[in-house]
C-alpha cells in the first residue's frame, strides 16, 4: 500500500474496476485499484499495453481468488464422513477428554449410515433419521443376546428365552449418540462448509435421577462396601460432591494438603461443559488421604496393586444389592449407583439450610439455576415466605362461615408496613413494589467467609465410618 493518491496516476485503460495508469517518473504502466477504500497499486514492469493488459487480467484472476466471495458446498455434494472427520480433527482433539465417548458415540451413528446406504448429508432426512431407535433396538438387543449366551447357566438356552432379560435400550443412549451427529453437523456449518445441515430430531430427555439416600441408609451401604478401595471410593464421593470419574482421575499432586484444597481441573487442561472445581477438603477426609497418598504407586489416588483404577461400578451394585437397595422393578433413575452419593450430599446439604450458591460451587456449576430447580425444595427456606405471607393474606373463610355465615362481608385490615391492604369481597390491593426477583423463593445471599458450611454440614450430617479402626 501506498500513500500516493489517484491522480498522481494518469488513466490509460480500465477493465472491472482496475486501470492501467501511467506516473511521471516511469515509463512502465501501473495497476491501481481500491480495496476496502484503500488506494493500491503495482507495477507491471512493462510499458508496453497489450503485454500490461495480460499482466492485469492474470492479476485480476488471483485477487477475484483471494478476495473474492468463499465458496460453500451444496449438502447434496458434502459427505457425512468428511463432516465426522472434521469435526473430531478441529472440535474434540487427541487432548479432548471427551474424545473417546464421542468416537464410541460414532460407531453406532457409522454402522447405520453403511446399513442405510447413507453417503452424504442431503440423505438425513427426517423420514431416514426415524428408523435409528428401530436400528439402535436391534442392535442393542443382539448384544444382550450375546451377553447373555456367554454365562455357562445360559448356555442351553435358545434367544427366545432370554428375549424376556433383555431391557430395552434407553433414550439417553440415543440422545446421546443423535447429539454427537447433531453437534459435528452444526459445527460444519459454523465454519461456512456447508450452506445447510438437516434437522435432527432429538428423543426426549430421560427423567433426571431422583433417588438419594438417608443417613441410614447411606450407613448400611458403607457396611455392606467389601473391599477398603470401595470405602475409600465412597467416602471421596458423598465428601466432595464430585461424579465419579473426577474420582478415578484424581492424581496425587492435584491434594494440596496444608492448604485443605482439592484441585480436580489438571494443570494445563481446559474446562468443559462438566467443571471440574476447585473444593475444600474435609478434616475427616484428610487421614484417607494422607494414606492414599503415601501408598500411591502410580501416582493417582486409587490404585490396585500399581494400576490405576478405572471403575468400580460393579462391586458399586454388589454392595447396594447386599444392603438392600435394589428394590425390584425400580426404573434406572432410581437405582443406587456410585452418582446417588453425589446427589445425596447436595441434598443433605440443602435439607441443612446450606446455601445454594454454596453447594453449587462443590458441585461445579458455574451459577445456582440447575441447584434451584433440583436442590431448592430440600431447602427448610423453600416457599417459606410464600407459604407465610398467603396465611396472612388469604382470609380463613371454613372459620368466617361457621362463625358469621357471612362469606362476602366488609374486611378492613392493614398488613405490616401498610403495603397490602384487606378490602372488601375479599380483593387484594397490592400498593407499592412487593416483587423480590423473579425467584420462586428468596435465600440469603453467601458469603465466602462461610465457604466451609458445606463441610460442616456434612460433618453433622453423617456418622464418619472410618472411626471404627476395622472398618
Amino acid at each position: 500500500m501506498s500513500k500516493e493518491s489517484h491522480s498522481f496516476y494518469t488513466p490509460v485503460w480500465s477493465f472491472r474496476g482496475f486501470q492501467l495508469a501511467k506516473r511521471p517518473d516511469s515509463p512502465n504502466l501501473y495497476i491501481v485499484w481500491y480495496l476496502n477504500g484503500k488506494f493500491r497499486k503495482q507495477s507491471t514492469r512493462t510499458a508496453n499495453l497489450d503485454r500490461a493488459k495480460e499482466f492485469l487480467m492474470v492479476h485480476i484472476e488471483r485477487s477475484e481468488y483471494q478476495t473474492g466471495p468463499k465458496q460453500i458446498s451444496e449438502p447434496h455434494t458434502v459427505l457425512i464422513d468428511d463432516v465426522l472427520g472434521y469435526y473430531l480433527e478441529r472440535h474434540i482433539t487427541e487432548s479432548s477428554p471427551s474424545r473417546k465417548i464421542t468416537q464410541a458415540n460414532l460407531v453406532s451413528i457409522r454402522m447405520f449410515l453403511v446399513k442405510y446406504q447413507l453417503t452424504h448429508v442431503h440423505q438425513l432426512e427426517p423420514d431416514v433419521m426415524d428408523l435409528y431407535r428401530e436400528f439402535r433396538e436391534e442392535r442393542y438387543t443382539e448384544y444382550q443376546l450375546r451377553r447373555y449366551l456367554g454365562y455357562k447357566k445360559y448356555r442351553g438356552c435358545s434367544p427366545k428365552d432370554l428375549l424376556h432379560k433383555v431391557k430395552p435400550i434407553s433414550e439417553g443412549t440415543i440422545g446421546r449418540e443423535l447429539s454427537v451427529l447433531n453437534a459435528a453437523l452444526r459445527f460444519y456449518q459454523k465454519r461456512q462448509k456447508i450452506v445447510s445441515v438437516p434437522f435432527i430430531q432429538m428423543p426426549p430427555p430421560p427423567p433426571a435421577r431422583s433417588r438419594w439416600l438417608t443417613p441410614t441408609e447411606y450407613a448400611i451401604l458403607f457396611e455392606n462396601a467389601d473391599t477398603q478401595n470401595l470405602r475409600d471410593f465412597m467416602e471421596l464421593l458423598i465428601r466432595t460432591l464430585q461424579r465419579p470419574g473426577f474420582i478415578f482421575d484424581l492424581e496425587i499432586n492435584q491434594i494440596d494438603l496444608p492448604r485443605r484444597r482439592i484441585a480436580f481441573l489438571k494443570r494445563g487442561a481446559r474446562q468443559t461443559n462438566k467443571r471440574r472445581p476447585d473444593i475444600r477438603i474435609s478434616e475427616l477426609l484428610v487421614p484417607l488421604l494422607e494414606r492414599r497418598i503415601r501408598e500411591s504407586q502410580s501416582g493417582y489416588l486409587l490404585e490396585y496393586q500399581g494400576q490405576r483404577i478405572q471403575d468400580m461400578g460393579k462391586s458399586f451394585r454388589n454392595a447396594a444389592s447386599r444392603a438392600g437397595l435394589h428394590r425390584v422393578n425400580d426404573p434406572d433413575c432410581d437405582r443406587v449407583i456410585p452418582y446417588t452419593l453425589r446427589h445425596t450430599g447436595a441434598t443433605w446439604l440443602a435439607q441443612a439450610g446450606i446455601d445454594l450458591w454454596q453447594i453449587s460451587g462443590m458441585l461445579g456449576h458455574r451459577d445456582t439455576r440447575m441447584v434451584e430447580r433440583v436442590y431448592a425444595k430440600h431447602h427448610p427456606d423453600f416457599q417459606k415466605k410464600a407459604v407465610e405471607m398467603l396465611d396472612r393474606l388469604v382470609p380463613d373463610q371454613s372459620n368466617d362461615l361457621c362463625a358469621n355465615h357471612a362469606p362476602n362481608r366488609v374486611q378492613h385490615e392493614r398488613v405490616s408496613d401498610g403495603k397490602i391492604d384487606l378490602i372488601s369481597n375479599n380483593t387484594l390491593k397490592l400498593q407499592g413494589d412487593s416483587m423480590v426477583g423473579g425467584r420462586r423463593f428468596e435465600l440469603p445471599t453467601p458469603t465466602m467467609s462461610r465457604s466451609n458450611e458445606c463441610v460442616k454440614a456434612l460433618h453433622s450430617l453423617t456418622n464418619d465410618p472410618t472411626d471404627d479402626p476395622d472398618s
